[in-house]
């Protein structure tokens, strides 16, 4: 709420400015009576309270810690008040994972790291002694990077007389009568929580910022917040808090990469698709005129009518919804409008959600909804995930994807996942898997030093691709080297079957193009069989290798995992399915890694001084030296060193929240719905949340939400996540990556490997980065670089 001028009491100014003075007088007697809550401030809710029960703890250490974790409490620390942020006698203690874990879930990081609790220390969790009772506000909450688990947890005493710097949550109300949001414009969030120095007694559990008065252009600062007067902003007044922004003049001529040139380049290239196109009706409209006249005017008849039909269905479709008064998400164009911006698809997605963070395009039988509201994206995705299932989409991902399981639903989907679940959670898996990701990284560094200019992507691709053949089916497939013909060709037609079926989505003559096998259909008929073959061949030849092997049934990969499973379940595990599972690996474990590693490996040689420090971490977190052999270097690469890597783990999720894996993910409405934000959903839409675009939306992230800033990750050293409903590039849910640690591991073991001997540069400074339209974010052409090394190798 804005703060009207107040008039304080001689008592409270008094107390105000005695309170706000040096960090040493924070904590002297206070004799005045206790400070309380204001009428029309927060207050905490009482339901909230809970006691924190905690027993001692003797020692600190990793080795300790890690126990501590196994027997399922969070190890953590009490420290005595002193400046309002930290200090000194300090006590060891350990409190259940379970009641941590429940309270952040339940409130939400923030909200918990704001809030007060009882803390009972006693000598054992069943024990009703007490040896410590103690008021304390959470100050640190350390999260796995991967799995979000909670590793160790910081309190400071809060007695009444204590002054704490609280980073106080911010609550937005007055949304929906405000004049600037009723124009169309949006909301743009700066800052999500205000630092406050607070007396113990008052710490509000939010504060309100009302939005009801502001109009377009117009922003509310620290300074505008209305709070209880005891309260003291520990960051100058004049910072902003947030801003209601409309269409900025230079968006449409940023359009999609911020170029306008790039964008000529794309309109150019629609128009030479459009003319060769043309060309090749006309071509064949004279040639079949030339063999038989009745067939091709017969064949032209029907082609129109067809059209004719095609066009009248969109047209009807798209001027009823229009129409509409049923509060549905805004229309802002059909199918046409997708297909004529298919090459640069996600960016002018990105525009849209701009204006509209719920829009649609209109198909002749349905709408396409995209989302890119966080709130939104958890409804999908978790609150009301039985309605919103992979439906028709299984058509148009079929004849790739067949059963596997980014394209299966109901119990197929649980089945696969059930059994991959249990082998991503082995320590087998996990130790097999680091050994084989250091091995061929230690191959790329040999083959890296051996050349002057390298094609980064296809080198990531080929190493990537061997090391999940390693570790998913047990064979040296060994694509690096160049030697495996059959190997580049699957390769190649894998890479293209994934943009022609993507494809499909813009392409409303797909299945007659699939029924006649003609142009993409026939290449991706084509691609297929090579796929096939590959696939087959592999399940065939691990089959033949477990025969011969019959008394070592203790297999490391996960393929021969599944055909013992297949074994006591030979009718629902065919080959057929075994051949969708397959590729439901390869596709994660090959593109999503090495797609993420090329724009990586691009941002850093855009940002040199990101490299230098990543490269700084990497040989202090291993306590290598440059003159260290590959052999050594792989040595010092511990599970340790690389748990230290808090920068290297931020920039690698940068480069995620820009250029997700999977930049669009789509599912089926099986009924009506309204999605949090009022929009009604129809059974039969498709809804698809946007990873990519939601990576760019100021809203989310803040004004600097294009730049490339792994700091933002980063809490006083340590990496803290944000919520998968807001960085979505591994799902979230009950659909949530199964294989996200697996690929982080994977990925700072190679990026670490490749910073600490190299120092990389772009070969051609001037060029700006595309990439292609398909299910994950590929980097269109080639990544030519420099890669200069910072020791011998």
């Amino acid at each position: 709420m804005l703060a009207p001028r107040q008039v304080l009491t001689r008592a409270l100014l008094f107390r105000h400015i005695r309170q706000s003075s040096t960090a040493a007088a924070l904590v002297q007697d206070n004799a005045e009576l206790p400070l309380t809550y204001l009428e029309g401030f927060p207050k905490p809710d009482v339901k909230h309270a809970e006691t924190i029960i905690a027993i001692p703890r003797g020692h600190s250490g990793k080795n300790i810690s890690a126990k501590e974790r196994k027997a399922g409490r969070v190890p953590g620390i009490v420290f005595e008040q002193e400046d309002g942020q930290h200090g000194g006698n300090k006590r060891l203690i350990s409190v259940q994972n379970n009641q941590i874990k429940k309270l952040v879930n339940h409130l939400g990081r923030s909200y918990f790291l704001s809030r007060l609790f009882d803390l009972e220390v006693r000598p054992d969790v069943e024990s009703e002694d007490i040896i410590e009772k103690v008021r304390v506000l959470p100050r640190l909450l350390h999260l796995h990077a991967s799995t979000d688990a909670v590793l160790n947890v910081t309190f400071i005493r809060a007695p009444s007389n204590a002054l704490l710097k609280v980073d106080v949550p911010l609550v937005f109300i007055g949304d929906d009568v405000s004049p600037g949001l009723k124009k169309g414009s949006y909301l743009n969030i700066i800052k999500r929580t205000v630092k406050f120095i607070c007396p113990a007694d008052i710490i509000p559990p939010f504060i309100e910022v009302d939005l009801s008065e502001l109009d377009v252009g117009q922003k509310l600062v620290m300074g505008d917040l209305k709070v209880h007067p005891a309260l003291k902003l520990a960051r100058p007044k004049d910072e902003p808090i947030c801003k209601i922004a409309g269409a900025r003049v230079s968006e449409p001529k940023k359009a999609y990469t911020h170029n306008y040139d790039h964008l000529l380049l794309n309109q150019l290239l629609l128009i030479s698709k459009m003319n060769t196109l043309l060309v090749s009706v006309i071509l064949f409209i004279l040639t079949g005129f030339y063999y038989s006249i009745p067939f091709m005017l017969t064949l032209i008849v029907l082609l129109f009518l067809f059209l004719a039909v095609l066009l009248s269905a969109l047209l009807v479709s798209y001027f009823k919804e229009l129409m509409s008064n049923d509060h549905r998400p805004p229309v802002v164009g059909s199918t046409f409008n997708m297909f004529i911006h298919f090459d640069h698809l996600f960016d002018y997605m990105a525009l849209i959600a701009k204006k509209h963070h719920t829009f649609r395009f209109i198909t002749p039988t349905h709408s396409e909804v995209y989302i890119a509201d966080p709130i939104n994206v958890e409804h999908i995705l978790k609150s009301n995930f039985q309605n919103y299932t992979k439906g028709d989409h299984k058509l148009i991902l079929g004849d790739l994807f067949g059963n596997g399981i980014f394209a299966a639903d109901g119990d197929i989907w649980r089945h696969q996942r059930k059994l991959a679940s249990l082998e991503f959670s082995t320590k087998v898996l996990r130790d097999f898997s680091t050994a084989v990701f250091r091995s061929n990284t230690a191959k790329l560094v040999k083959k890296v030093s051996d050349m002057q200019i390298i094609s980064l992507q296809d080198l990531l691709m080929k190493s990537t691709l061997d090391s999940i053949f390693k570790v998913g089916f047990g064979f040296d497939l060994d694509t690096l080297s160049g030697s495996d013909e059959v190997s580049n060709q699957f390769m190649t037609a894998f890479d293209d079957s994934n943009c022609i079926i993507f494809w499909r989505y813009v392409d409303l003559l797909w299945r007659v193009k699939r029924y006649f096998s003609i142009g993409s259909e026939a290449a991706l008929k084509k691609n297929i069989r090579v796929i096939d073959n590959f696939v087959y061949e592999l399940i065939e030849r691990k089959k033949e290798q477990m025969k011969n092997a019959k008394d070592d049934r203790n297999k490391e990969d996960i393929l021969s995992r599944f055909l013992i499973e297949s074994e006591k379940n030979p009718a629902n595990l065919t080959d057929q399915y075994l051949r969708d599972i397959t590729l439901s690996f390869i596709i994660a474990g090959k593109d999503t890694t090495a797609n993420t590693l090329t724009w990586f490996f691009y941002m850093l040689c855009k940002n040199t001084l990101i490299q230098e420090k990543v490269a700084l971490e990497v040989k202090e977190a291993t306590g290598a030296e440059y003159t260290y052999s590959i052999n050594e270097f792989s040595l010092k690469l511990t599970e340790a060193a690389l748990d230290k890597m808090h920068y290297l783990h931020a920039a690698l999720t940068e480069t995620l929240r820009l250029y997700p894996a999977v930049p669009l993910d789509g599912k089926y409405s099986e009924k009506d719905d309204i999605l949090p934000d009022g929009f009604k959903i129809k059974k039969g839409d498709h809804i698809s949340y946007m990873p990519y675009p939601m990576g760019k939306m100021t809203y989310i992230w803040g004004e600097d939400a294009e730049e490339f800033r792994p700091e933002r990750w980063l809490h006083d050293g340590f990496f803290q996540p944000e919520s998968p409903f807001k960085f979505t590039a591994f799902q979230a849910g009950p659909r949530i990556c199964l294989g996200k640690e697996f690929a982080y591991r994977q990925m700072k073991i190679m990026a670490a490997f490749l910073v600490f001997f190299f120092k990389f540069h772009l070969v051609d400074e001037s060029k700006e980065a595309t990439y292609r339209t398909m299910f994950t974010l590929h980097m269109n052409k080639r990544l030519f670089l420099y890669a200069f090394p910072r020791s011998k190798p």
